[in-house]
């Protein structure tokens, strides 16, 4: 996505247009591409959009750093908040009501109807890589699978990515071959510290005769 297409979608979203559920990470994603391109106000105006606890503590910290950074370019060293929001050409002085959602590690998080729920805290990263999985079994690509999720949850391909190899495999080559070398659940049980309850979700689906029976 370039650089004006994803400054739109910022746009449309603190505006109150984007009807998706934007989860918290998402939401710090962007806030890292507003530091990067020096759109600071948006930056300071989406971060109450994160509610607190919903970044795991290295990402939360980094928020911080990049906000700190984003109010003194801005010319609010100490933290104040915006005098308001970002005004558009034709648009109304009422701020928009926001949808609030939560963020990937928290456990109260509301899931995507389709697809089984998870013990562990990350369980929207263990949604999106069962439904990468899932797709696979079905003899799609890691690309072609990724591009289903995100369409099936309404989400980024980047968010998907993410999941598989940002927060799991590294790489989404490494995501792949443990795949082919039938490692992955363990890898999955090892990185994720698996309940019994959610190693048996990834077992039922890796362990199935699928694949072998088309």
């Amino acid at each position: 996505m370039n650089d004006s297409t994803q400054k739109r979608q910022i746009q449309r979203f603190l505006r109150g247009q984007d009807k998706r559920d934007i989860d918290a990470f998402s939401i710090y994603q962007w806030i890292e591409r507003c530091h990067i391109q020096g759109w600071w106000e948006m930056a300071i105006e989406l971060s109450p959009n994160i509610p607190p606890g919903s970044l795991n503590p290295e990402y939360q910290k980094r928020l911080e750093v990049l906000l700190k950074e984003c109010r003194i370019k801005q010319g609010k060293p100490n933290g104040e908040k915006p005098d308001g929001p970002i005004m558009q050409p034709g648009r109304s002085d009422r701020r928009p009501v926001r949808k609030i959602v939560r963020g990937p590690e928290s456990p109260r998080s509301n899931l995507p109807i389709e697809g089984p729920r998870f013990d562990n805290n990350s369980n929207r990263a263990l949604l999106y890589i069962y439904s990468v999985l899932h797709y696979m079994e079905k003899k799609y690509s890691f690309v072609d699978s990724a591009h289903k999720t995100k369409d099936k949850f309404e989400i980024t391909y980047q968010t998907v990515d993410d999941a598989c190899a940002r927060r799991f495999a590294g790489t989404v080559d490494i995501f792949q071959r443990w795949y082919r070398g039938s490692e992955i659940l363990q890898r999955l049980k090892d990185h994720f510290h698996l309940s019994h309850h959610d190693y048996r979700i990834f077992e039922e689906l890796l362990t199935n005769t699928y694949k072998r029976d088309l």
